[in-house]
């Protein structure tokens, strides 16, 4: 496994992910699976090129881990929406989920438990628990959406009893709540509020070899200590920045001896105390050297006893042994050379054919020419993970940032011109943006991923309208994705937690929708990319099944491009293409970091 982490890299991750490397090469197999059919000889895409990109190594982005007695590394992807499983040399043995609400599928899944062989797994906005074997089987499911008992509202954290029994943080309910192995309703405690036993948003637990629960307390800047009851014991921690003090609290680990590990996020370092509460010392400090945190979100023991910190701001995997002493890091040995690709995102085609690309681990976007040769650089210093791209008719640049929370704008020479958009819920602002597209008035549309809607601007930036909201019925969106225009000026969107295509017309009103969730020709797992071509057909991605299935303009299906794997025409999880004017598409093939140019003519374009 590689050591350490560009210390240059800007922070990375809204999706709380440390990023950490050790697969072979960025050419993994990819996850998911599909079956390249073709319904019509015509038609039938062939791949016929990829960008070199050089010998980066990447996993993917990851928000918490559990480490077995193997050395084998369980780790939640939120992005990816799925868990992962790499063996101790880093190499990916599995991965299951994908988007959705189905047994097996997840709605943002959030730090998950490792016990007696099972995964318990947090499904953050399907308000439950799922549980799978640790070869990624479906077992079960504890908790439904509300608030009496057995209900969950936002899942944020589990921990398994002495017993079986699985703890759960409520988070949206303030509260614990306790199931038996048997997955029946216990008991729950805790309720609103900053008194003993009471909760600001909580948001880990732990459980000690003597059953008790630990509970990170994170806006009341504590771990409250409560017996296997649910009666409060003590308070660990306390608001400031000193020694034994606390500033929003994450993740909580505590090891064979009683230790307790609390991820002091606020103060960039984690804090150990003893099994009584009382201050020991501190593993690591702000900055981006090895051993230190930039925003780290979680904290856990592995069975070899060392303390993992995934730190999504220094996009790395830091190891620590118990005593504190720093081990080795996981996560990008150096920043991409030029036209190198870690993990892209999307594409976009000028014009003049130059192809624009988001390097999202390089924190930037990468330009080639039409012919594949490296030109330049966008966005260094400025974008810090670079999610869609749209060009408008003066071949000024618009790049999503799912981080900063707004969309940057380039000059066609692609100078820094402005911000657009900032972090928040009103007219014009941002939560997780992701997609974009701009129609032939220079509009500019947003999936505002987080916000549940798509923002229109005018050509200048400024805040026009909004389209759709939460909610699962006509026009309304479960995490909005991929966005495409039509000739008509229609605009489609990819509802991802709904998992469908919806239409509406260039006023923003709801015209219809296609798609369902599945495995069959025309059904989806985890649309993500979506894209028109001149002819009119439609060519949405699944992230998950890892093909490209193409619709008519009234979302009649045509036949299914690629499949799983890291061959020409196959995917590792790709998301936002490009089709230049004569048909050809432009795939970024993100955990395979490399950009596919397939052609529908089946042409060689690139040796």
């Amino acid at each position: 496994m590689k050591q350490g982490c560009d210390q240059s890299r800007i922070a990375c991750g809204l999706v709380f992910c440390a990023l950490f490397m050790g697969l072979s090469a960025c050419n993994f197999k990819g996850f998911g699976s599909g079956n390249s059919t073709s319904a019509n000889a015509a038609l039938t895409t062939v791949q016929v090129s990829a960008f070199p990109v050089g010998n980066q190594r990447t996993m993917s982005v990851l928000n918490s881990v559990a480490v077995d007695a193997d050395g084998k590394i369980y780790g939640v992807s939120m992005r990816a929406q799925q868990v992962q499983i790499y063996d101790r040399n880093g190499d990916l043995q599995n991965a299951f989920g994908g988007a959705g609400t189905q047994p097996g599928q997840f709605q943002y899944p959030y730090p998950l438990a490792l016990s007696h062989d099972k995964l318990y797994v947090p499904d953050y906005y399907n308000n439950r628990v799922q549980i799978f074997d640790t070869s990624g089987n479906y077992i079960s499911s504890v908790g439904a959406a509300g608030n009496g008992d057995g209900d969950l509202n936002g899942p944020a954290a589990v921990a398994v009893g002495l017993l079986g029994q699985v703890i759960v943080v409520d988070q949206g309910n303030n509260r614990v709540e306790v199931f038996n192995s048997n997955g029946f309703y216990s008991l729950s405690f805790g309720s609103f509020g900053s008194s003993n036993g009471q909760f600001n948003n909580p948001n880990a637990v732990a459980v000690d070899a003597a059953g008790n629960i630990y509970v990170s307390d994170q806006y009341n800047n504590r771990v409250q200590v409560f017996n296997s009851s649910g009666s409060y014991l003590a308070t660990i921690g306390s608001a400031g920045s000193g020694d034994g003090e606390l500033n929003s609290p994450g993740g909580v680990a505590i090891d064979s001896s009683g230790q307790v590990y609390v991820a002091d996020n606020g103060n960039q370092r984690v804090s150990v105390f003893s099994s009584s509460g009382v201050w020991l010392s501190n593993i690591g400090s702000a900055g981006l050297l090895e051993g230190q945190f930039s925003s780290e979100f979680s904290v856990s023991v592995g069975a070899d006893g060392n303390i993992y910190v995934p730190d999504f701001g220094n996009s790395q995997l830091s190891v620590f042994s118990a005593s504190g002493v720093y081990l080795e890091g996981f996560g990008p040995t150096a920043a991409g050379a030029d036209g190198q690709l870690n993990q892209p995102t999307a594409a976009a085609i000028a014009s003049n054919g130059n192809i624009y690309v988001s390097d999202f681990n390089n924190e930037r976007v990468a330009v080639f020419s039409s012919g594949g040769k490296f030109l330049q650089n966008i966005g260094i210093g400025k974008l810090a993970q670079p999610e869609g791209l749209a060009l408008d008719s003066h071949g000024n640049l618009f790049v999503t940032d799912f981080l900063n929370n707004d969309v940057a704008e380039f000059d066609s020479s692609g100078n820094f011109i402005q911000a657009i958009g900032y972090g928040g819920s009103g007219a014009g602002q941002f939560s997780m943006p992701i997609a974009i597209a701009i129609d032939n008035s220079d509009q500019i549309y947003v999936s505002d991923m987080g916000n549940n809607r798509i923002e229109v601007f005018d050509d200048q930036g400024n805040y026009l309208k909004t389209i759709g909201s939460a909610g699962s019925g006509n026009g309304q969106f479960m995490y909005p994705g991929g966005l495409a225009i039509d000739a008509l000026g229609d605009l489609y969107v990819i509802d991802q937690g709904n998992v469908r295509i919806m239409i509406f017309d260039s006023s923003g009103n709801y015209k219809s929708q296609f798609g369902s969730l599945g495995y069959g020709a025309g059904q989806f797992n985890s649309p993500t990319g979506l894209a028109i071509g001149p002819s009119g057909l439609m060519y949405v991605g699944d992230w998950v099944l890892d093909n490209i299935q193409v619709f008519d303009a009234s979302g009649n299906y045509v036949m299914t491009i690629g499949s799983a794997g890291a061959g020409p025409d196959q995917f590792a999880g790709e998301q936002g293409f490009a089709i230049d004017s004569v048909g050809n598409l432009y795939v970024p093939d993100d955990y395979n970091c490399r950009l596919q140019k397939l052609s529908a003519a089946g042409a060689v374009l690139y040796n």
